[in-house]
């Protein structure tokens, strides 16, 4: 399981990396370019929303009980910050130009 959970964290790195590359080639250009160019960004940060609030929330929190110990306690703590982070630069994302 812990092999999945990494290989999706790169794959959000790698989109949301390629959806900045992306922007940014595209920050001179129409209005409609630059939303047509926010795809990838707009898949990894979603990715890393699904990670950290689905996976690390409620299947880490719920189904190994992380909460019961200190730990785990601080990881649910800093995984809903991450989610948290990542949803917000989403809907940023998400906003037309």
């Amino acid at each position: 399981m812990l092999w999945i959970i990494v290989l999706l964290e790169l794959a959000a790195g790698l989109l949301a990396g390629k959806g900045a590359v992306d922007l940014f080639s595209n920050r001179n250009g129409s209005s409609e370019e630059f939303n047509d160019a926010k795809t990838y960004a707009l898949v990894g940060t979603g990715l890393a929303v699904v990670i950290w609030f689905g996976i690390f929330g409620a299947f880490g929190g719920a189904f190994f009980q992380m909460w019961q110990v200190e730990a785990g306690l601080n990881a649910l703590r800093d995984a809903s910050f991450f989610a948290l982070q990542h949803g917000v630069v989403w809907l940023i994302i998400r906003a037309e130009d």
